[in-house]
């Protein structure tokens, strides 16, 4: 998207905007489909100049040929194009001759990103060699010259064709890398009205300290402007984006930050049917962010749920996460589940739980539209389980499970897709707690032989496909895959089992139907066009509907397997004063113990958020 003010050019990057004052640049538009920050043409038409018969030298005064309506960019500069001269400004006169292009000046890039900036723009600019050169392509060398520099991550430059006498058949480029002078920040609430002295929470010497590796480079990074706007934004109350200016000297940039905050909290409350019938299927949650608990962007989450009645189901959750300025995120979970069941009349089965794990998450390798994250995780998960008769117990058992994880997630960005790659290995282990061994784990799982060491691979693809790249009249069509996949190589606890039933996973079938040790799922999902405008006097702001099918195979350590399939529909409702409902039907394919072929499951949620 670009838009023009007058003379003023606002490009959006990353919630970057970049302003610059009458450059004779271009502005282009990265892989990953952000549009990043570039020169802009002033470049549209000019008149043909008149060149003497058969001559190609004589003053040119190209700035003005260029910006003068109404000229070819057919006519000819030079009958063959010998030499390419590019003029770093205000980098010095050290020179770096070529066959073809010659650099005078020393970009201020890096030392180990120079030769191949060098190399991008001189590969670029060699089909012009022992060409006629015409005023056209002076404008595709200024092009050229500036996709060079954007692929290799620094996008605001300017790049000039001044008034020159060809000699020799040869060109004179001056290009203009720009760098960061001054930091000024200003702070609004998202109506577009900004003051340089009314923050809500922001500290702005924090602020001025995720630039600090922009100020200190000589020339702008896409990657430093990325890395500073990103971690503003981490937090969910404040979004921030940056308007640069030309600054006082050759080459300077001003950046001015603009900070939209919101409070630092939120709240939320919802409804769904998505729990067991043995348990009670409704589920009642109220829950609470507060943001700047422990630091600048750390998070507390505390979460209540609870069914029909309080003695049947109750969960509480509290999370933490913090993030720290290098993109890395630590989170620490807590979650307390007490759950009453009854599937015979008379007898009951009461079970408590208390999980805690940390979570370490890192970015590892990032690209232009893709990144690899890692992560490691531990959990304590403490189990006890009592079984009644009458109101009376009559046996039961305790059990705790240690489990260390570590994965890998692979994010690639396209134009028109999105994908997600993660593997991860979980490694029960065992001797952590007095609980933590084999004879507990036998009298928990009711299992003959089990041990509570084992280990098993997870792995998952999810792909997002803007149906878009079929044409604008498939613009508002999307498709959503997911696939999902486990391997063990021993027998594994109930909690850690491959699970087929819904409303995860297969959502016609029961929770308990389909557990393995190992399996696979396929789900595939067709997003219709929605409906975004109000409806029913503006009590619904837009409806979202979509169709799926999806189908999976539970494998069993001590032999069989089982394979479902279902399909069916959900239809999203936004409605008025920040309020999400979901409705979904599920149809099962097959039949199993628990369900029949073709009975359906209805499932449905709501959700408001302050």
């Amino acid at each position: 998207m670009e838009c023009r003010v007058m003379n003023n050019f606002i490009i959006p990057l990353t919630g970057i905007v970049l302003m610059t004052v009458g450059m004779p640049t271009i502005a282009q538009q990265s892989e990953s489909g952000v549009q990043v920050i570039g020169p802009q043409s002033t470049v549209e038409q000019y008149n043909a100049p008149v060149l003497p018969q058969g001559s190609a030298e004589g003053m040119i005064d190209f700035p003005s040929l260029i910006s003068a309506p109404g000229a070819d960019d057919g006519v000819q500069i030079m009958a063959t194009f010998d030499a390419l001269t590019i003029e770093l400004l205000e980098t010095g006169d050290i020179r770096n001759d070529g066959e073809f292009v010659d650099f005078v000046g020393r970009s201020r890039v890096s030392d180990d990103e120079r030769d191949a900036l060098y190399s991008a723009i001189r590969e670029a600019l060699s089909v012009y060699q022992d060409l006629p050169l015409t005023l056209g392509d002076v404008r595709f060398i200024q092009q050229d010259i500036t996709d060079a520099y954007r692929s290799n991550g620094y996008p605001l430059l300017s790049v000039i064709v001044p008034p020159q006498e060809i000699t020799d058949n040869r060109l004179r480029v001056q290009v203009n890398e720009f760098r960061l002078a001054e930091v000024r920040l200003s702070y609004g609430r998202g109506d577009g009205n900004y003051s340089a002295d009314d923050p809500l929470w922001s500290d702005p010497e924090k602020v001025i300290d995720r630039f600090e590796p922009v100020l200190e480079a000589p020339i702008l990074s896409q990657q430093s402007l990325d890395n500073a706007v990103e971690q503003l934004n981490r937090s969910p109350f404040r979004s921030a984006r940056v308007v640069f200016e030309p600054g006082t000297e050759l080459g300077q940039s001003i950046a001015n930050v603009q900070i939209d905050e919101q409070r630092p909290w939120g709240i939320q409350a919802g409804y769904n049917n998505h729990a067991t019938e043995s348990s009670g299927t409704n589920r009642y949650s109220i829950s609470a962010t507060l943001g700047n608990i422990l630091g600048e962007n750390n998070q507390l989450s505390l979460n209540a749920t609870l069914g029909d009645r309080i003695e049947e189901f109750s969960n509480y959750s509290a999370v933490l996460t913090m993030p720290n300025r290098w993109g890395h995120t630590f989170t620490l979970n807590t979650n307390y589940s007490d759950t009453s069941s009854s599937s015979i009349p008379g007898i009951d089965s009461a079970s408590t739980s208390l999980q805690l794990t940390a979570d370490y998450r890192a970015p590892l390798r990032r690209g232009d539209s893709w990144e690899l994250q890692g992560n490691v995780a531990f959990s304590l998960k403490q189990f006890e389980r009592a079984s009644l008769f009458g109101g009376t117990e009559v046996g039961g058992a305790e059990y705790d499970g240690a489990q260390l994880s570590a994965g890998l997630t692979l994010n690639l960005q396209r134009e028109f897709s999105s994908n997600q790659i993660t593997a991860t290995v979980f490694n029960s282990l065992a001797g952590v707690t007095d609980k933590n061994d084999a004879l507990n784990y036998r009298r928990f799982y009711n299992s003959v032989d089990g041990e509570p060491e084992s280990t098993h691979v997870s792995l998952s693809f999810a792909h997002m496909q803007q149906l878009a790249v079929f044409g604008d009249r498939w613009s508002n069509w999307r498709t959503e895959t997911q696939v999902s996949a486990q391997y063990a190589v021993s027998q594994l606890a109930g909690s850690d089992n491959f699970a087929l039933g819904g409303p995860g996973i297969l959502r016609a079938y029961q929770s308990s139907e389909g557990a393995g040790d190992r399996g696979w799922f396929l789900n595939q999902t067709l997003h219709l066009p929605p409906l975004n405008r109000p409806v029913l006097y503006g009590l619904i702001q837009g409806i979202q509907w979509s169709t799926f099918v999806e189908t999976g195979t539970a494998n069993f350590e001590n032999g069989g397997s089982i394979s479902l399939w279902d399909a069916g529909g959900g239809i999203t409702l936004q409605l008025q004063g920040n309020t999400t409902c979901n409705f979904t039907v599920a149809v099962a394919g097959k039949a199993t113990a628990l369900t029949e072929k073709g009975d359906g499951r209805v499932f449905a949620s709501c959700n408001y958020s302050y």
